[in-house]
């Protein structure tokens, strides 16, 4: 008797985890981060800038978008703005390395880097 299959949970969720996207122009930032959510079981994607983060979170859907505010080429207020009106529905965190930002609206929270893993799965779905 064949096993019964578990279909993925919505928002790029499956039963061991969840997809993360990483945004950050500081490679050693976005790596570490990135591997310890590997570690914690989730499948992560990385990206460098905003023009790559617009694309990757089309291409890899995730559930969350960490997303750093300081990119080189598309600031990450724009970024999000840009995926809200393309309609994603991953829940994004704005990371800064600075409290507050005026842009706040546009994301579901935002963390002063650096984040800590703990702080960062209360915003997994």
């Amino acid at each position: 008797m064949p096993e019964p299959t578990i279909p993925p949970l919505p928002g790029g969720q499956d039963a061991d985890g969840c997809r993360i996207l990483v945004v950050d122009d500081d490679t050693d930032a976005r790596e570490s981060l990135g591997m310890l959510l590997e570690l914690d079981g989730h499948e992560v994607a990385y990206a460098r800038d905003g023009a790559e983060a617009i694309r990757r979170e089309l291409e890899f859907e995730p559930a969350l978008v960490l997303l750093d505010l300081g990119l080189p080429d598309i600031g990450g207020a724009d970024v999000a703005r840009r995926m809200r009106e393309r309609g994603s529905t991953a829940r994004i965190v704005a990371l800064s390395g600075a409290p507050g930002d005026d842009t706040a609206a546009l994301f579901d929270a935002q963390l002063t880097k650096p984040a800590k893993v703990e702080d960062l799965t209360a915003y997994l779905p």
